[in-house]
């Protein structure tokens, strides 16, 4: 997949910029809200490697913790056949959702931090002269 180019349009007839990088797009590319143009787009989706490392490292531990935990304190309730497969599901199933919580909350955090990057320059300083007292 190429690079997005924006049309004649963009730099002629510049109906918004992106919030990101500040590129001129038309109303045909305007991005929709919660968006950003085509190519800011494109660099956060393929950072989705980091974020899925990222999971992994956070996502794994307490997921494995809970599913410990979870087999330790029903394992005194499982006796027979089918009590051991109803504390092996109950385990399954607290360290699955623990991690699918930790990987949401991986997500969250890292497309609001992408949509609250922007290109603009921080404004300038201005000098505050006091006045003397007296």
């Amino acid at each position: 997949m190429g690079a997005f180019r924006r049309c004649p349009e963009c730099e002629e007839h510049t109906f918004t910029r992106c919030a990101r990088c500040e590129a001129p797009l038309c109303r045909r590319h305007q991005p929709r809200a919660q968006a950003r143009c085509r190519a800011c787009e494109r660099e956060y989706q393929e950072s989705a490697l980091l974020r899925n490392r990222m999971k992994a490292v956070l996502g794994l531990p307490p997921a494995a913790l809970a599913t410990t935990a979870v087999f330790a304190i029903l394992l005194p309730f499982g006796a027979g056949i089918g009590g051991a497969i109803i504390v092996a599901a109950a385990a399954a199933l607290a360290g699955s959702g623990t991690a699918a919580t930790v990987f949401r909350a991986v997500d969250r955090s890292a497309r609001a931090q992408f949509l609250r990057e922007h290109g603009l320059p921080l404004p300038e300083a201005r000098v505050v002269r006091l006045l003397p007292r007296g």
